[in-house]
């Protein structure tokens, strides 16, 4: 360890020296002097002073670090064994409580409460906590080495005690970073994070710090066997109980996946949510469960199916009826033309904030429909990897930009002069992305986005991996249950600080059609403006046929106005067909609608890496001739037999359409467009439903 590497860490300890210099030479002389009666007293003293020694050991950290956990661990205990630590996803620990070790009473492990909750914020957590009177300290850190990891480190040593930092549920952070890339070195990973660690307890003034990376489930892995013997080099008087481990510590053999691996007996053992060693059927949650399990915070009351969005504006319908009624189609084309470029250059900005840490740029790749391996996918990993913000375009829709923010709460961008460094003013709205429990900085971003009278979204990210955590911890457990109790604790917390309605989703980046994914997305689409809610629902990825179906009313709407703009000025014949239209947009709109609906190439790509679906099989699924190449042919063969048939004014859905819907009949060239690119989109919304149920097996 040392530095960087576990095997540099303390060895095999020898046998300790109970008795100082001076008592040794008093014995000596005593023993010279005498027989073995003259020492009895002093050893009697001696092991009466051994018997009553006392050991206080404080472990501290970010709250939901796990440090009750670890507790248990080192005590030989699990969370349902009497007298153990209390564990939760919300936080329990109210006041430091010390837990003797079960055979070695004198010893007592402090469990103080952590810091940088809205109860135990950073600012006076160090004042509460009285550190004097603890003999030994563990930092416990869980995630990227944060700001307060830093203050507790150089608290610590300001006060000239010692400490071991512990990086805590390694097995969390490999079995998340599996799901982030197919493959990937776990040794690197695990040197990368332990660097890390290092590297920040160095800029705080810790020249040769002592870190472990453990998991508190199993003991025989990682540093968990380094970390017990250090700590009985260190105070001779800890001992490991009967049921702790001996020996190992990381090494090449032992790099298992976590499902594999074989628990002891009393710490169940089980696989993550939703992996091969489950059925999975406890996350498949049908629409009403959805809506139970979604409460206050997120409910139908707050997102509610929203109608399809009309893009003129009172005034503008008014115009074009003006406009109309004085001079025909042709008056009303200019302000067709506007509004079809206007939402052409519609822009949103979506603001993506949080701790460092919590997946933020996990989230935004899983918004944009990409894996982290991706082209143009934001960079995500178990380090800190966003640096300055970062606007990521959606693959199709470049004007939808969702904006990567530094972490807040990292050593390089302090809680302090977050706020200030990173501009809130200039997004549209926020979502911010907390993972764990609800801390201190949640609230600040809440507030201060509050402060601007801006919209945000509150985000608890990895659900999946908090209840592989809880399944871990107890074995069985009421998954409705416990996710009602994190959301009521975000809800809580938020009104405490001045939020009086928060709206709280609890999602999973790798699991978009479980838990709230959806639910968000219908959310963010209800609470925007029409014209950027068109743009948000088509930058949105294909989870499920209705978003498909979404998508298809969408770009619908807009047919008509494509249709009066290209049926008379720059009309060209089409070949077979009798009528004429302008080809060039009748095929950009067909492209077009495409992309939207996920069918061209490079979607078909991303969603084959999502799914682990052949590129062959997805296309096979679709089964349309407008896949390939666009060509007048294709639209010719699409027209054919158009110029005999009616629309209604109910099929043609306008905005206005007792102004102009009325005009068009049967023979004229807006009909044929209008009938190509329904045709089309209808064509095209069927492939790409059909291609949505082969890739998730709907």
């Amino acid at each position: 360890m040392g530095n960087a590497s576990s095997s540099h860490q303390p060895a095999q300890c020898e046998t300790p020296t109970f008795f100082t210099q001076e008592e040794l030479s008093k014995l000596k002389s005593k023993l010279k002097t005498g027989c073995v009666e003259n020492v009895k007293p002093l050893l009697q003293k001696k092991v009466k002073e051994l018997d009553n020694t006392e050991l206080n050991i404080a472990v501290t950290g970010d709250t939901g670090a796990g440090m009750s956990t670890l507790i248990n661990a080192m005590r030989g205990l699990c969370s349902g064994d009497e007298g153990a630590a209390a564990v939760g996803t919300t936080q329990t620990t109210m006041e430091p409580t010390g837990y003797p070790h079960p055979y070695l009473p004198n010893v007592r492990f402090w469990d103080l409460p952590g810091t940088g909750s809205t109860r135990f914020p950073a600012g006076s957590y160090l004042r509460e906590m009285q550190f004097k009177k603890y003999d030994f300290f563990i930092i416990v850190s869980a995630g990227r080495f944060t700001e307060n990891d830093e203050k507790l480190a150089t608290e610590i040593k300001r006060l000239g005690k010692k400490f071991y930092f512990v990086h805590s549920k390694i097995d969390a952070d490999l079995y998340y970073m599996r799901r982030r890339r197919k493959e990937f070195d776990e040794g690197a990973e695990i040197e990368k994070i332990r660097s890390d660690c290092v590297s920040g307890l160095g800029k705080a003034g810790i020249p040769i710090p002592t870190v472990f990376l453990i998991s508190s489930f199993m003991k025989d892995m990682y540093d968990f066997p380094r970390l017990m013997e250090a700590l009985e080099h260190k105070e001779p008087c800890l001992c490991p109980g009967p049921s702790q481990p001996q020996g190992g510590g990381y090494s090449e053999e032992r790099r298992t996946h976590t499902t594999e691996h074989k628990e002891e007996p009393q710490c169940p053992d089980l696989s993550p949510p939703g992996s091969a060693g489950t059925t999975g059927s406890s996350h498949r949650r049908d629409k009403d469960r959805q809506e139970r399990r979604m409460g206050k915070a997120s409910s139908s009351q707050q997102a509610a199916q929203s109608e399809t969005p009309t893009f003129f504006t009172q005034e503008e319908l008014s115009k074009l009826k003006s406009d109309f009624e004085t001079g025909g189609v042709e008056k009303v084309k200019p302000l067709i033309r506007n509004k079809i470029k206007q939402l052409d250059n519609t822009e949103l900005n979506i603001a993506v904030t949080g701790e460092t840490g919590t997946g933020k740029s996990t989230f935004i790749n899983a918004m944009r429909g990409l894996r982290s391996e991706d082209e143009g996918a934001a960079a995500v990993g178990t380090i800190e990897t966003t640096k300055e913000p970062t606007g990521y375009p959606h693959p199709n829709l470049p004007n939808v930009r969702y904006w990567d923010l530094p972490g807040t709460g990292s050593t390089q961008f302090t809680a302090g002069s977050y706020l200030r460094k990173m501009q809130f003013k200039k997004y549209d709205f926020f979502i911010i992305v907390s993972a764990g429990r609800f801390r201190e900085n949640d609230a600040k971003l809440a507030k201060e986005i509050k402060r601007l009278g801006k919209k945000f979204y509150f985000v608890r990210s990895k659900i999946d991996a908090d209840l592989y955590s809880v399944q871990k911890e107890r074995g069985t457990f009421d998954e409705e249950e416990e996710l009602e109790k994190i959301r009521s604790d975000c809800v809580s917390t938020l009104r405490k600080v001045g939020i009086p309605d928060p709206i709280v989703f609890l999602i999973s980046s790798f699991e978009q059609n479980q838990y709230d994914f959806v639910r968000l997305n219908e959310a963010l689409e209800s609470d925007l403006p029409n014209i950027k809610k068109r743009i948000f629902v088509l930058a949105l990825p294909n989870l499920s046929v209705e978003i498909v179906q979404k998508k298809s009313e969408l770009l619908k709407k807009g047919i008509w106005a494509l249709a009066t703009l290209s049926g008379v000025v720059g009309a060209i014949p089409v070949p077979g067909v009798s009528l004429a239209c302008d080809v060039g947009i009748l095929i950009g709109a067909i492209i077009h609608f495409r992309k939207c609906l996920g069918l061209d190439d490079a979607s078909l790509h991303r969603l084959a890496n999502r799914t682990g679906k052949s590129v062959e099989e997805l296309k096979a699924a679709a089964k349309s001739p407008l896949l390939g190449k666009i060509t007048p042919d294709i639209i010719a063969r699409i027209g054919w037999g158009v110029a005999a048939v009616t629309v209604s004014a109910l099929e043609l859905a306008l905005d206005f359409v007792p102004v102009i819907g009325s005009i068009f009949g049967a023979g004229s060239s807006f009909l044929m467009t209008f009938k190509i690119l329904s045709d089309a989109l209808k064509d095209l919304t069927e492939s790409a439903e059909r291609v949505v149920r082969v890739a998730f097996e709907t």
